[in-house]
């Protein structure tokens, strides 16, 4: 599934739009580092997708939400990257999680018309052994 960069451009201009900006940065500054938040847009995958359209991850009261970040290892490109994990890791994963009720992936861009990949925020993302 191909990200929307329009829809990110509308999400942003909502997020940062009165009075939403001041009812949520009002919220946010009591649990959230401000000066450490990072917006990187991403291509979703989605394994049960309806019509190739994204859908909000469905809510489960018993249900768990599962994050694993993976770091690139420096020796693949992000294309080839994105292409061995579908390819090998993929149907692993799928196997051990079988029954669950949604699987997506989400991968960083080789490209960011946004800028927020920027060499500084790449210098951090490093620093920190974060996914890059």
């Amino acid at each position: 599934m191909t990200g929307c960069p329009g829809s990110f451009e509308t999400a942003l201009h909502v997020y940062h739009s009165s009075p939403f900006s001041e009812m949520v940065t009002e919220d946010e500054l009591r649990f959230i580092n401000r000066g450490r938040v990072r917006f990187v847009p991403v291509d979703e995958i989605l394994d049960q997708a309806s019509e190739d359209r994204w859908y909000p991850a469905p809510l489960s009261p018993e249900g768990a939400k599962l994050l694993r970040l993976t770091q690139r290892p420096t020796a693949l490109d992000p294309d080839m990257f994105r292409d061995v994990y579908e390819r090998y890791e993929v149907p692993a994963i799928r196997q051990l999680i079988a029954g669950c009720a949604d699987y997506r992936r989400n991968y960083v861009g080789s490209t960011d018309s946004f800028c927020f990949a920027t060499p500084e925020l790449q210098a951090e993302i490093g620093a920190h052994g974060l996914v890059a």
